[in-house]
């Protein structure tokens, strides 16, 4: 990591052995009486192209385990294109607020990085339509960095339920309501970050259900990421149990 001192300060992301941006991908270094050869290549920051467009919000943790969330600053949060590659980063101030601003219409990837907790990417999309995306809230709980559960929900979504039943045997379901059709990403992710499937379907006006099958997958902790039409996305979590 560089030094704010640097000249070079604001053209590279701090970078983890193994040349990568995040503390999961990392390779482990196993310490020998000399160790010489442990260079770090530091990934130089490209950067997101000009325009009007808004991907703000705030990162959160618990408060003495209980129903109260204080703000996170210094949390680093990094923006990438939709082929991973790192545009910028930037990190959370005093009250957890993160935002980038002045940003051309395209794909993009949130990623929230923070040693020894878990997170997984969110997909995002600008456009004419959805110029700004301004509530992304993130609460870091345990291991792990989700998008809170305390919902400001778009217009064309009426509800988003749970998944039931929770813990999970064979298979699961989560209904939610829609005020107008859209397409739904939906993403199963366990743990470790790493994506056991994904695939897109479009969801009617009113009451819609949605089949998870974990017959097939191990046990453990999983989330379930949908985003709607490019442009919001929630996330829910189960337990795979016996």
């Amino acid at each position: 990591e560089l030094s704010p001192n640097s000249p070079l300060f604001y053209e590279y992301i701090p970078t983890y052995y193994g040349d990568v941006s995040t503390w999961v991908n990392t390779t482990i270094i196993n310490l020998q009486a000399n160790t010489w050869d442990a260079d770090i290549n530091m990934i130089p920051l490209s950067s997101a192209s000009s325009g009007s467009g808004i991907i703000s919000g705030h990162v959160s943790k618990e408060v003495d385990y209980k129903d109260e969330y204080g703000p996170v600053p210094n949390v680093m949060i990094i923006l990438l294109d939709q082929n991973d590659i790192v545009l910028e980063y930037i990190l959370t101030d005093e009250e957890g607020y993160f935002g980038f601003e002045n940003i051309g219409f395209g794909s993009y990837k949130i990623m929230v990085e923070v040693i020894g907790k878990y997170s997984t990417p969110v997909k995002i999309t600008l456009d004419e339509d959805n110029p700004a995306v301004e509530d992304l809230n993130f609460i870091i709980t345990g291991d792990n960095i989700t998008l809170s559960i305390y919902e400001n929900l778009p217009e064309y979504i009426a509800e988003i339920g749970n998944i039931y039943p929770n813990p999970v045997v064979t298979e699961a379901y989560l209904q939610y309501s829609m005020n107008e059709s859209k397409t739904v990403e939906v993403t199963l992710v366990n743990i470790m970050g790493q994506v056991i499937y994904n695939y897109t379907e479009r969801s009617t006006q009113g009451l819609n259900t949605l089949n998870i099958n974990t017959h097939v997958i191990e046990y453990g902790m999983y989330y379930i990421y949908l985003n709607f039409n490019n442009s919001y996305t929630t996330v829910r979590k189960f337990v795979k149990t016996k």
